[in-house]
């Protein structure tokens, strides 16, 4: 552990998962079993009766998709690696492949095409029947558990409390009462696996003439499943290690007995199952009272310091719950409850015992290396301990359910049928290994013919004749007790999580987005008796034999409560809480309509933790947004401009200092020839060589060919510049594309290629794309751009992003921007230290009023950077005609937000409000003095709608009444005017309105109308082709110079702002 079958399960204390010994698989019964060190009692901080505590702990359980960060996988930072990396899950087979994920951990893998399909964990203590919680999960988010929901007497004053879980010291002849002691003798059981052991090798070397690779004779070969665990060991150098074959990991354990349901473990038992039922508030029954299992005089001091001692878990003292709080759902069952698609079974001990069982080295020996916590035996060591007291072991009979348990016991036997054979060591070594294959690729043939995808389709039908699983889900508000790290919530069997509102959300193509926030939020369950309509007979046989019956579908439900961050930490020390809560999906969805976006996505990195989710419509009328979408990702595409920029300085060929006319000396030309010698590639990526924006000038075509980027560079030297280099900061996405092509003409290769070789893919980001074809033949669903007018949403033509190239033309999505967000904050490889030092650091001012930031904003390389209620960040927002894009980390936090939408400049809007929401959250700044974003936008596009529509008296105070008449008939301004950098602009005469056409030629489709004002003077009202109404809707000064023919000889239009002058075409 704590990683097997696409699902991670860890148990917690102190703020730190457990360490695992002894790990150990068993596939015939899809089960994995592992030891852990209990911790010692110790004193409270805010204690005020200095008396030692149990140790509370919490578990965790993630199910993994494809990309996602392992939890508590990072190492700890060492002087040969001191930007460790966590590890990653390995993505999804293809197509009619088999997962075979070699040395990586595989994801959860559905069986079916329901978009409903998730797990349900099911969390038993000591071998009760009963469970103590139930959960299901969200894929890739972390779902804490730490307490059981209970009933308080009404002589207690009734209703609901929760009780967090704890490891409690009992005396070692009290604690062996509760095992399973079935009288088999552990060495003789390890003798023989050994034996059994050496007969193979013997037949394997008689076949092969070679006894190498053991351990492919001892698992299936069709997969590779040791590798698919990982486990966390007690190096703290590397708090998760990988298990193999030949190290603590045994999978030759199909032949023996399951292990026996007993005292000294927790047991975590997973079962697949479709969340697609109703949601109902406040329907809940607990199933435990609230001193159920009590200790006598609840000591939990053992036999006092010099007596054997080990542990129990128990539970703490009740604490209230509201039961307004509790909502339900009913989900179908997939899997029987006999057969689990995984179980997760940890043995907890004592360090003593785990010593005495050779678990652990003796604190007297030497400690030996990895090998020395090989697992000796499964079975505890008996051969050193005393005769039981004839006693007995009195005040222990609350442990367990005696009757329960004999009743598990039948059924345990019952339920094995001629299975138990199976468990038999065989005589004929063929047979043995065939059956454990056989018995695994049964199993999943079963289980994959009850449900096919048809099935799914269908799952109304199964809903009505299958057993219903209760989900429950706690939304309480109220503050708990710093104390209390758990959400917890009564039920008949079970117990609310800790459960954060943890989110690193799945990708929905896996597993849709039906699994909804407000479905479930990792919370507990409980089990009901199946209720079955209709022939039961027939359902068996239209789900198969798999079912069982009326009890086959285990039933639940759940709760969840967001904990306030000290009882949080309290549990898991650092571990974040999420940051996406059913509150911000209605606020996120509540933006969305405000401003007609039809979807974003987003991803929080926070340490070591990550999240990400989508919200809203990809693809019109229903294809959803998912953290896997692709967008365009627009100038954020400029930090990695800077960072290539950083590696080829780091090698030498290139320096911040070096002019680009040194490199490209025929191609880079200014208007102003010292500006041509002396700007530097420092200077373009900072934007303070004196040259604008001039974004009207560039793309499309040029002499009738398609452009290149190369032809964008020639253009400069046609381009006013409207400030001395370096004295002002004048953004300009020009200037990036000439750095994209100083940096292809220095490596011979494609800017695109060039980012994948030496960032994205030491990165991990193979979903992104520097094309749009590209990205459109990738598997991932690229979003559809819509601009919205006229009340409704439309379509906006896919962009060709060739000559964009360094100013825009990533297209990526959130999973692939939160490994490049974690590299910037940890300042790890692939950029050097030195790389990372030179993109941060500031070198000019941007100043933009009315931003909640602290003082002005300051442009480093590639980044703004900024102060925000004293903290520093770094940001960019990128822009497209459909689409938005918004990066932000703080460094000294290790925090960084990444946000996409669909639509142009109004998706920035929404992802403003929603991270800067999550910012406000983690800083915690009081509602009162928080930035409200969405009004300062109201009022950004407020100040330019009034600016177009009061165009003319703003440009034109001064207008004689009445107006001058034009020069020349309206007629006869038409024709083509031509410009070297801006190129066409045709104007024609249609309805008696003249119109100029720049659609042909450039990058953005801008047409519209010129109306005369005086004399020669016109305002040219334009606007996107492609999306209108947004944001290249203006209203422009025109003007026309007739020369001494009576001829218009040029036309003017003050396309670029910063310039106190018109861009003048020539007529051709």
């Amino acid at each position: 552990m704590p990683c097997f079958k696409g699902i991670a399960v860890s148990v917690h204390a102190e703020g730190a998962p457990l360490p695992e010994f002894g790990i150990n698989r068993q596939s015939r019964f899809s089960r994995i079993n592992t030891f852990i060190p209990v911790p010692q009692p110790k004193v409270p901080r805010d204690s005020t009766t200095n008396k030692p505590e149990p140790a509370k702990f919490a578990i965790s359980i993630t199910l993994l998709t494809p990309g996602l960060s392992i939890p508590y996988s990072t190492p700890k930072p060492t002087p040969e690696n001191p930007y460790p990396q966590p590890q990653t899950v390995a993505g999804l087979p293809g197509l009619g492949e088999k997962a075979n994920y070699g040395g990586q951990v595989g994801p959860y893998i559905p069986i079916t095409k329901s978009e409903n399909e998730t797990i349900a964990a099911y969390i038993y203590f000591d071998g009760r029947a009963k469970e103590e919680v139930a959960t299901l999960l969200r894929p890739s988010e972390e779902t804490w558990v730490n307490s059981r929901w209970v009933q308080v007497p009404e002589s207690e004053g009734g209703g609901l409390a929760e009780r967090e879980f704890l490891f409690r010291e009992v005396g070692l002849e009290r604690w062996l009462n509760g095992l399973d002691l079935d009288g088999q003798d552990a060495a003789a059981r390890i003798e023989k696996r050994r034996q059994k052991f050496e007969k193979r090798r013997r037949r394997r070397k008689e076949e092969n003439g070679s006894d190498e690779e053991l351990a492919d004779m001892m698992t299936p070969k069709k997969r590779s499943i040791a590798r698919e665990v990982l486990r966390y060991g007690s190096n703290e150098q590397s708090p998760v290690e990988k298990v193999s074959d030949d190290e603590d990991f045994s999978s030759d354990s199909d032949d023996d007995d399951a292990f026996p349901e007993a005292a000294g473990q927790i047991k975590v038992a997973m079962f697949r199952v479709l969340a697609s039922g109703e949601i109902k508030r406040g329907e809940y029954s607990p199933q435990f009272d609230a001193h159920d299992d009590d200790e006598e005089g609840e000591k939990g001091n053992g036999e006092g310091d010099g007596g054997d001692i080990d542990h129990t878990t128990s539970f703490a003292k009740p604490k209230t719950l509201d039961p307004k709080s509790i909502s339900t759902q009913t989900v179908t069952g997939i899997d029987g409850p006999d057969k689990p698609f995984a179980v997760f079974t940890f043995f907890y001990r004592g360090e003593r015992q785990l010593q005495k069982m050779g678990i652990l080295p003796n604190s007297k020996q030497q400690k030996p290396g990895n090998s020395a916590t090989k697992r000796r035996s499964r079975q505890l060591d008996f051969s050193n301990l005393a005769p039981l007291k004839s006693g007995g072991t009195v005040g222990f009979s609350a442990f367990r359910d005696t009757n329960s348990s004999a009743k598990r016991s039948k059924t345990r036997k019952k339920s094995n049928g001629s299975s138990g054979n199976m468990l038999e060591d065989s005589e004929d070594d063929d047979d043995d290994d065939n059956g454990a294959v056989k018995m695994e690729e049964a199993d999943e043939k079963e289980v994959k013919t009850l449900l096919s995808p048809e099935d799914a389709k269908f799952q109304g039908e199964l809903a009505d004749g299958v057993g219903r699983i209760k989900l429950k889900r706690q939304h309480s508000a109220e503050k708990l007790d710093a104390r209390s790290p758990s959400a917890g919530g009564n039920s008949a069997t079970a117990t609310p999580p800790i459960e954060t509102d943890t989110a690193a959300t799945l990708p929905n193509n896996v597993f849709g987005k039906s699994l909804t926030d407000d479905n479930f939020l990792g919370s507990p369950l409980k089990r009901h008796r199946a209720s079955l309509h209709g022939d039961t007979d027939s359902l068996q046989k239209r789900l198969g034999a798999g079912f069982g019956g009326i009890d086959v579908i285990a039933a639940a439900e759940a709760a969840h409560t967001p904990l306030p961050e000290p009882a949080m930490k309290k549990i898991l020390g650092d571990n974040a809480l999420s940051p996406f809560t059913a509150d911000f999906e209605q606020r996120v969805n509540k933006a969305l309509e405000r401003w007609h976006v039809p979807g974003i996505s987003i991803a929080v990195v926070d340490g070591d933790h990550e999240w990400s989710a989508g919200y809203g419509i990809s693809h019109f009328p229903s294809t959803k947004v998912t953290p896997e979408t692709l967008f365009y990702t627009g100038s954020t595409t400029k930090a990695f401009v800077a960072a290539l920029t950083s590696l080829v300085v780091d090698n030498g060929t290139l320096q911040w200092n070096t002019p680009i006319s040194s490199i490209i000396r025929d191609d880079f030309v200014m208007e102003d020839d010292y500006a041509t010698h002396h700007v530097t590639v420092e200077d373009a990526l900072s934007h303070r060589t004196g040259l604008p924006r001039h974004d009207m000038s560039y793309g499309g075509t040029y002499e009738g060919r398609d452009g290149t980027i190369r032809d964008i560079v020639r253009s400069i030297r046609w381009l006013p510049m409207t400030a001395e280099m370096r004295l002002k900061f004048q953004y300009c996405n020009i200037m990036y594309i000439v750095m994209s092509y100083v940096l292809e003409t220095l490596k011979g290769q494609w800017f695109g290629d060039l980012l994948y070789e030496h960032l994205w893919h030491p990165l991990g980001m193979e979903s992104t794309y520097f094309s749009t074809s590209a990205a459109q033949d990738g598997p991932e669903d690229l979003a559809q751009g819509y601009d919205y007018y006229n009340h409704k949403y439309h379509e906006v033509p896919f962009m060709n992003l060739t000559l964009t190239s360094g100013a825009g033309s990533i297209i990526s999505n959130v999973l692939d921007y939160s490994k490049w967000l974690k590299a910037l904050i940890n300042k790890s490889a692939p950029l050097s230290k030195a790389g990372h030092n030179a993109v941060r650091t500031p070198r000019t001012i941007d100043i933009e009023p009315g931003t909640p930031f602290t003082g002005t904003l300051t442009y480093t390389l590639g980044w703004n950077f900024g102060v925000y209620h004293g903290h520093e960040f770094f940001m960019h927002e990128g822009g497209m005609e459909a689409f938005g894009a918004l990066v932000i980390f703080f460094p000294a936090l290790k925090y960084g937000l990444v946000s996409f939408g669909n639509t142009g400049m109004t998706s920035n809007f929404v992802e403003e409000t929603m991270i800067f929401h999550l910012i406000d959250e983690k800083l915690k700044i009081p509602r009162e003095d928080r930035f409200d974003w969405s009004k300062y936008r109201e009022e950004s596009l407020k100040l330019k709608d009034d600016a177009y529509k009061n165009a003319i008296s703003r440009n034109y105070p001064h207008i004689p009444k009445p107006a001058l008449p034009p020069t020349l008939p309206i007629a006869n301004y038409t024709g083509t005017y031509f410009h070297p950098a801006y190129r066409n602009a045709t104007i024609t005469f249609d309805d008696s309105v003249l119109k100029i056409d720049r659609t042909k030629q450039q990058l953005w489709k801008i047409a519209g109308e010129i109306k005369h004002i005086s004399g020669d003077f016109f305002m040219a009202y334009l606007d996107s082709t492609t999306a209108p109404e947004s944001e290249f809707k203006g209203a422009l000064p025109a003007e026309f110079r007739v020369d001494e023919n009576g001829v218009a000889k040029s036309f003017g239009v003050m396309f670029e702002g910063t310039m106190k002058e018109k861009i003048w075409f020539e007529r051709v």
